[in-house]
């Protein structure tokens, strides 16, 4: 499926969101089940941080990647400045992977600015588009 700019401004799109200092992408953490039982904790994330995901994990945002995604990668700044439409759609889909080896991981992503980067470079891209 073909990436249209309604899909990148749907993404783009949450930029004021997640741009905002104080924002929270986590409501709790949960501790317990229903019935008081201990279980291991995870996050109960915000919905606007669900509705991302949600529209991030859209067919059109797949991609079939051969080898993994070196997650170091994102240390260098530089590299989603100038990352493809393709590398994105890789970074996405390790992104919407890692959250389930890793609880709190979207929460990080968001905190640290990485989310917001990859959705400026996003705005960038879709000005291709027009």
């Amino acid at each position: 499926m073909t990436i249209t700019a309604n899909d990148i401004q749907e993404l783009v799109d949450f930029l004021p969101i997640f741009y905002v200092p104080e924002f929270q992408p986590i409501e709790k953490w949960n501790f317990k089940n229903p019935d008081g039982t201990s279980i291991a904790p995870y996050p109960i994330y915000t919905e606007s941080v669900e509705h991302f995901f949600r529209l991030a994990s859209k067919s059109c945002w797949f991609v079939s990647v051969s080898k993994r995604f070196d997650s170091k990668i994102l240390e260098d700044g530089k590299f989603i400045n100038n990352a493809s439409l393709k590398e994105i759609k890789i970074m996405l889909d390790y992104f919407l992977r890692a959250e389930r080896y890793c609880d709190g991981f979207w929460a990080s992503l968001i905190k640290d600015g990485t989310i917001c980067a990859l959705l400026e470079r996003l705005k960038e891209i879709k000005k291709e588009y027009r």
